[in-house]
C-alpha cells in the first residue's frame, strides 16, 4: 500500500501529523570582550597570572565576589601574550556546543573562518596556527562546567602546541584531570585573590579616594578577610561619611554583617534548598567544617555529603592547612546574626559552647590541633573560664595561631589571669609593642604552669633587651641582634644553630654596609631556613637588600600576616611603599601612636632613604631617624643616619654640609660601620670637591655593593681625558648589514656576492659555529657536496683577507674553522646587534618576572633601539634568512607592545601609545598592539586618536577578510 493510501485509510484521529521541520535555536552572540575593569591592579596578583606561560592550564578558582574576573581582566589588559576571552553564560541549553561555539567566536577576529559551531579539530588547528604564545580565557567556566566540556577542552588543549595556554576563571575546581604530567598545570585560590591589609589601604586611598589609617585597614581585612566583595559594599556604606564615622563602622563589623547581608543573600543563599540553608545556618558556629563535627553536633549523619555538595557549589572553600571547609567570613557572620536575631543570643551562645565541647574533645586527636578553635569558640559562647583551660592546656598550641586577637574581649578577671596576660604579652610582641608587652607582664604574678612560665620569662627578656638593652646575649639570635645594632661584627662567633647564625651573619653584614655579601648570604640561607618566622626576617632583609624588587617586599607583607607578625608586615609595608612619603609617613605615625619604637626607626629610614634616592630633601627625614637611634641606643644604625644626613646636606647644598660630613665620618668610624663611614668620606669629599678621595670612595662604596645617588651638582673638576675603546667586531645584521673591525669598514669591494653573502650567513650566527653542510645546502643547493665544499673554502679564503689583511696563512681570529664548522668569531669586546637585542630582551624578561619594572622598560627600549629594521633586507625572500627575519621581527613587535604595556601599568598613557605604535610598525598585524594602541589614547584622553586607531584597526582586520562591521565592534573590546 502506497504513503497516499495508508494516509486516507487512516482516521483523522489517527493520523500523525509531523510538525514542520524544526530549525535548531539560534545561539546567542558569545560575549569575547576582555572586561573593562576598574579598581587596583595588584602587582603581585598579575605576576602569579603571568606565570601561565610556564603551565598549559591556570584554573583562578574562588567563590563568587572574590575578584576573578576583575583579576583576569587586569591580567589580560597588560599581558605579554595574546589574549582570547570567552565568558560563559547561564542560560546555554547545550554547554558543549555553548564552549565551541564561544571559543570559535574568539577566533573569528583573527581571520579563521569557522562555522557557527567548530569542531575540536578546527579549532585546535586554529589555535595551533597561532604565532606566538596565546592564552585563551574562559570565564564563569563553573556556569558550563560538565564532565563532557572537561573532556573537550582536555582534549583542545592535548592536541595543540605548547605555545597556546588556556585560563579559567570558575567558582569550583573544573572537571579537568588537572593532575596529567602533559598538562602541566596551577590553581590560583581564594588565598592568592584576597586582599592584604596593604592592599587594602592602597584600594582605599587610591581608588575610592577615602583613605585608611593602616590600623583600620588591618582591622577592615580582620573582618573582611580580604574579600573583594565586602571591601566594595563597606566602602558604599561609608562613602560621604567622615572619619569617625568610618572607625565606628569599623567598630561593628564584628557584630555581623548588615552592609553585605543583600548581597550575601543573593549571591549565596538565594538558590539553596532549604536543607542546606540549614545545615549552614546550625553549623555557623564552626569555622572549620568537618563531617564528623557536624555529625556529632547536628545529631545526623551523611555531613561530609552536604560539605562536598557546597563546596562543588562555591559556598564552601577549602582550607589550605587541611581542617576542612569554610564559609566567607561574611556569610558566617551573616548567618550567626540570622541566628541571634530568630532565636536570641542565648541560643547561638549554648551554640557556640556546644561546638567548642567537640572540638575541645578532639584535641590531641588531629593535625592541625582543634585548641585555638575550641578557645575561640568558648570565648565567642561566653564560656570564658573553659577557653582559659584550653589556653593552658593546650599552650604551645594555641600560642602559634596567628589569631590571639580574641583575648582582646576578655572579661577583666579572665585578662588579669597570669596566662591571658601572658598570652596577651606574646601578642603585643609580634605588634612590635615591647613596653605593652613589659607592662602586660609587670602587672601581677608569672604563670604557675611551666610552659607559660618560660614563655613570660622569654618575652620578658625580649622585650627588655629591645629597650633597656642592658642584658649580654645568651644564646638566642635576637639578643645578638641587638649587640649588632651597637657594634656590627659579621665575623661573630656564636653558639647558635645553623639557620639562625646565618640570619644573624647576614643582617650583620647589612647593617656593616656590605651589602653584596648580605645579598649573598641570605640567597644561601633561603633554602635551609625551616623556622617559618626565621624565613619570614630572612625574606624581609632580603626585601630591604633589594630595593628595585618590590614584588619580594610584598610577597613578605603576606606571608608576615599569615603568620600573625603584624610587625613584619608593616615594615615590609614600608620597603615596598619607601618612594611615597605620605604612605610611610602614614606607617610611622601609626606606630608611634601604638608604641612600636623599632617599627617607627626602621620605617623612618625607609622614608629617608626613599626621599634620598629620589632627589628628595632627606636630611630632617635623617635627623629623625639618628634621634630614634639615639633614644633606642643603637649606635651602628645611628651611623647610617647620620652619614646619610651628611650625603643629603651636600646633595641640597645645606649651608653647614661640610661640618655634617665631618661629624658623620668621625661617628660612623668610631662605631665601626664601614658602609656608613664610606658613605660620609663620599659626602665629605664631594663637599671639598675633591675628586680623587670621591672616586676612592665610590669605589669603596662599590665594593660593598652599594651604589651611591647621583650628587645635585657635579663637582668642578679638571677637564678628563675620554679613550673611546673601540670593539674588536661589531656586526650589524638590523636595518641592513655592515660590519667594523677594530673601528675600521674592512674593504669587500673585491669579495665576490656569494663570499659576501657567507659573511652575512655567519653574522647572523656571530659567535656560534654553524656546520658546512647547512652552509653548502643555502649557499648552493643547485651544487653537489664536492662542489660547494670547493666554492665553501674559496670564498672563506677571500673573506679572511678583507676582513684581516696581512694576517699570516691558518692565523685567522676571526673566521675561524672549528672541525667541520665554521664561524665568525667575536673576540672579547665585541659586538653583535642580534646577540644584543637578544641579551636585552632576555633581561627584560627576567627584571620583570623579579618586578624590576624600571629595570624592564630600560631594557626594552635599548632593545627597540638596536631594532632598526628586517634582518639583512639586502637578502630579500632568500630562505635561509626569512626564518630569523619573521623571529626577530615577531621579538620586535613583542617588546615594542611590552614596553608599551609597562608603561600603561606605571600611569605614562602616551609613551604606551608611542610603544604601540612601534609595535604596529614593526608588525601592523599584531592584535594586541592594536588594543593596546586604543587603551593607551583612552587612558591619557585622547579619544579622536582612539577612534583613528580603531578605524586603522577595522581596516587591517577587513584587509584580511573579516567583515568591517565585525571588525569595527572587535576593536571597541580591547
Amino acid at each position: 500500500m502506497s504513503e497516499r493510501e495508508v494516509s486516507t485509510a487512516l482516521p483523522d484521529a489517527d493520523r500523525v501529523r509531523l510538525p514542520p521541520a524544526a530549525h535548531p535555536p539560534r545561539l546567542p552572540a558569545p560575549d569575547i570582550r576582555v572586561p573593562a575593569a576598574g579598581g587596583l591592579v595588584r602587582p603581585r596578583l598579575v605576576a602569579a597570572l603571568n606565570r601561565v606561560r610556564d603551565t598549559r592550564i591556570c584554573a583562578v578558582v574562588a567563590p563568587p565576589g572574590s575578584g576573578k574576573t576583575t583579576a583576569l581582566a587586569h591580567w589580560a589588559q597588560q599581558a605579554p601574550v595574546d589574549v582570547l576571552w570567552w565568558r560563559a553564560d547561564a542560560g546555554a541549553a547545550d554547554p558543549v556546543t555553548a564552549v565551541r561555539a564561544g571559543i570559535g567566536a574568539t577566533l573569528r577576529p583573527l581571520g579563521h573562518r569557522l562555522p557557527a559551531v567548530p569542531d575540536v579539530e578546527s579549532l585546535a588547528a586554529a589555535l595551533d596556527g597561532h604565532q606566538g604564545p596565546v592564552v585563551l580565557v574562559l570565564d564563569d567556566f563553573h556556569l558550563v562546567g560538565t564532565e563532557r566540556v572537561g573532556s573537550l577542552v582536555e582534549r583542545l588543549v592535548l592536541t595543540t602546541g605548547d605555545h597556546v595556554h588556556l585560563m579559567i576563571g570558575s567558582r569550583v575546581i573544573p572537571p579537568l584531570n588537572l593532575a596529567r604530567s602533559e598538562l602541566a598545570s596551577r590553581i590560583v585560590g581564594p588565598s592568592d585573590l584576597r586582599f592584604r591589609a596593604v592592599e587594602v589601604a592602597e584600594l582605599f586611598r587610591v581608588e575610592y579616594r577615602t583613605p585608611l589609617g593602616p590600623e583600620d585597614a588591618r582591622e577592615l581585612t580582620r573582618h573582611t578577610e580580604g574579600w573583594a566583595a565586602a571591601l566594595h559594599l563597606f566602602h558604599h556604606g561609608v562613602t560621604g561619611r567622615g572619619p569617625h564615622a568610618r572607625h565606628r563602622a569599623l567598630a561593628g563589623l564584628g557584630d555581623g554583617a548588615g552592609y553585605a547581608r543583600e548581597y550575601v543573600v543573593r549571591t549565596f543563599l538565594a538558590d539553596l534548598d532549604t536543607a542546606d540553608l540549614l545545615f549552614l545556618q546550625r553549623s555557623a558556629p564552626f569555622e572549620a567544617l568537618v563531617g564528623g563535627f557536624c555529625d556529632r553536633y547536628l545529631g545526623r549523619s551523611k555531613s561530609e555529603e552536604t560539605i562536598a555538595r557546597l563546596a562543588r557549589r562555591g559556598v564552601l572553600t577549602a582550607l589550605e592547612d587541611g581542617r576542612g571547609f569554610a564559609l566567607p567570613r561574611i556569610l558566617r557572620h551573616h548567618l550567626l546574626a540570622a541566628t541571634t536575631t530568630d532565636a536570641g543570643p542565648r541560643t547561638t551562645a549554648q551554640a557556640f559552647r556546644a561546638v567548642a565541647g567537640i572540638l575541645t574533645d578532639a584535641i590531641g586527636s588531629t593535625v592541625p590541633s582543634t585548641a585555638p578553635e575550641a578557645a575561640r569558640a568558648w570565648a565567642a559562647g561566653g564560656g570564658w573560664p573553659d577557653a582559659l583551660t584550653v589556653l593552658a592546656e593546650s599552650w604551645e598550641d594555641v600560642l602559634a595561631d596567628p589569631d590571639l586577637a580574641w583575648l582582646d574581649a576578655a572579661p577583666p578577671d579572665i585578662s588579669a589571669h597570669p596566662i591571658v596576660r601572658t598570652a596577651r604579652a606574646e601578642q603585643a610582641r609580634r605588634d612590635g609593642r615591647l613596653g605593652a608587652a613589659l607592662r602586660l607582664l609587670e602587672a601581677g604574678p608569672p604563670p604557675a604552669a611551666p610552659a607559660p612560665a618560660a614563655t613570660a620569662a622569654a618575652i620578658a627578656r625580649f622585650c627588655r633587651t629591645w629597650t633597656a638593652g642592658d642584658l649580654q646575649p645568651e644564646g638566642r639570635w635576637p639578643e645578638y641582634l641587638r649587640a649588632a645594632v651597637r657594634r656590627p661584627r659579621p665575623d661573630r662567633r656564636t653558639p647558635l644553630p645553623r639557620e639562625q647564625r646565618e640570619v644573624l651573619s647576614a643582617l650583620e653584614l647589612t647593617i656593616s654596609g656590605n651589602v653584596r655579601a648580605a645579598r649573598h648570604q641570605v640567597a644561601q640561607a633561603a633554602d635551609r631556613l625551616t623556622d617559618p618566622v626565621l624565613a619570614c626576617a630572612a625574606d624581609l632583609l632580603g626585601a630591604a637588600l633589594h630595593p628595585d624588587q618590590p614584588d619580594r617586599a610584598d610577597a613578605v607583607a603576606l606571608l608576615a600576616e599569615d603568620l600573625g607578625f603584624p610587625w613584619f608586615a608593616r615594615i615590609a609595608h614600608g620597603v615596598t611603599h619607601a618612594g611615597d612619603p605620605d604612605v610611610v609617613a602614614a606607617e610611622v605615625d601609626a606606630a608611634d601612636d601604638r608604641g612600636d619604637v623599632w617599627g617607627a626607626l626602621l620605617l623612618t629610614f625607609c622614608g629617608a632613604v626613599g626621599d634620598l634616592r629620589a632627589g628628595r630633601p632627606a636630611v630632617r627625614a635623617f635627623d629623625d631617624a639618628a634621634r630614634r637611634c639615639r633614644e633606642l641606643d643603637a649606635p651602628a644604625l645611628e651611623a647610617w643616619a647620620r652619614s646619610g644626613q651628611a650625603f643629603s646636606a651636600v646633595v641640597t647644598s645645606q649651608p653647614d654640609a661640610l661640618r655634617e660630613a665631618e661629624s658623620a665620618v668621625g661617628f660612623a668610624h668610631s662605631a665601626q660601620v664601614p658602609g656608613a663611614t664610606a658613605l660620609a668620606h663620599l659626602a665629605l669629599t664631594r663637599c671639598r670637591r675633591d675628586r680623587e678621595a670621591s672616586v676612592a670612595a665610590e669605589a669603596e662604596l662599590d665594593r660593598l655593593g652599594l651604589r651611591p645617588p647621583a650628587p645635585g651638582a657635579p663637582p668642578t673638576a679638571a677637564p678628563a681625558v675620554v679613550v673611546v675603546r673601540r670593539a674588536p667586531v661589531d656586526v650589524r645584521c638590523f636595518g641592513g648589514f655592515a660590519i667594523e673591525v677594530d673601528g675600521t669598514v674592512p674593504d669587500l669591494h673585491a669579495v665576490r656576492p656569494r663570499a659576501r653573502a657567507l659573511l652575512r650567513l655567519l653574522a647572523l650566527h656571530a659567535g656560534q659555529p654553524t656546520h658546512r653542510e647547512v652552509i653548502a645546502e643555502a649557499m648552493w643547493p643547485q651544487l653537489d657536496a664536492a662542489a660547494a665544499l670547493h666554492n665553501l673554502h674559496v670564498c672563506v679564503s677571500g673573506l679572511r683577507t678583507a676582513l684581516e689583511p696581512g694576517a699570516a696563512r691558518g692565523a685567522s681570529r676571526l673566521l675561524v674553522r672549528d672541525g667541520e664548522r665554521y664561524l665568525l668569531a667575536l673576540p672579547a669586546g665585541s659586538v653583535s646587534d642580534l646577540r644584543a637585542f637578544d641579551l636585552r630582551t632576555a633581561s627584560a624578561e627576567s627584571a620583570y618576572a623579579a618586578g624590576g619594572v624600571d629595570t624592564a622598560i630600560a631594557d626594552l627600549e635599548e632593545a627597540l633601539a638596536l631594532y632598526t629594521g628586517e634582518v639583512l633586507p639586502e637578502d630579500g625572500p632568500t630562505e635561509w634568512v626569512l626564518p630569523h627575519r619573521e623571529h626577530y621581527q615577531a621579538r620586535a613587535a613583542e617588546a615594542a607592545a611590552q614596553l608599551g604595556r609597562l608603561h600603561l601599568e606605571q600611569d605614562r598613557p602616551e609613551d604606551a601609545a608611542g610603544a604601540a605604535r612601534r609595535s604596529i610598525d614593526i608588525d601592523p598585524f599584531r592584535d594586541g598592539s592594536w588594543r593596546l594602541l586604543i587603551a593607551a589614547h583612552e587612558a591619557a584622553g585622547n579619544l579622536a586618536e582612539a577612534e583613528e586607531a580603531r578605524r586603522s584597526y577595522a581596516d587591517v582586520l577587513a584587509s584580511l577578510g573579516v567583515a568591517t562591521q565585525a571588525a569595527t565592534s572587535v576593536t571597541r573590546q580591547h
